[in-house]
């Protein structure tokens, strides 16, 4: 399945999605400078994230490989601080943040607080940190990143898929 979202920084993201496999570029304009990243996702069946690959245009490749139990290494070398985080959320696309909503599979009304490894983007590098996801209808969720403060509404579309994420980001196709 391929989608297209309009979103933040002018930009436009195309998103292919097979099984627990998703394949993303997104290209636009950060402070006036133009920027290309393309990425992968790899899942478990469970959800649980096992690679992420960040490749961005002109930058080095950064890979990070988890084992579905909490266990992380970057580019081969263990990353102890990541301890206990089963998913990864790249902060240029809104399409990381189906894998927490899948794998919690909260019933309307409920909610619950994650630790994510978060790709801290433009900065372009990886931390830890605090997520809430709250189940506010069918197809409606709340999302709060509790280290920021930042939160937004996320719609899902037919597919399980984030259609619209707040004012950020609208789903083309």
């Amino acid at each position: 399945m391929d989608m297209l979202w309009k979103g933040p920084w002018q930009s436009l993201e195309h998103l292919s999605f097979n099984h627990h496999d998703l394949d993303g570029t997104v290209l636009g304009l950060y402070e006036g400078d133009p920027f290309a990243i393309d990425y992968e996702i790899r899942c478990f069946s469970s959800w649980r994230t096992r690679q992420a690959t960040v490749i961005p245009k002109g930058g080095m490749p950064v890979q990070i490989m988890g084992d579905g139990e909490g266990c992380w290494t970057m580019d081969g070398a263990p990353q102890p601080q990541w301890q206990g985080c089963l998913d990864v959320d790249l902060g240029f696309t809104l399409a990381t943040n189906m894998l927490p909503i899948r794998r919690l599979d909260l019933t309307v009304g409920d909610d619950k607080t994650i630790k994510v490894i978060w790709y801290r983007f433009p900065q372009g590098r990886f931390e830890v940190i605090e997520q809430n996801y709250a189940h506010l209808a069918p197809r409606l969720y709340r999302y709060t990143n509790l280290s920021t403060g930042f939160t937004a509404e996320l719609s899902i579309d037919d597919n399980g898929m984030v259609k619209d994420y707040g004012e950020l980001w609208c789903q083309l196709r």
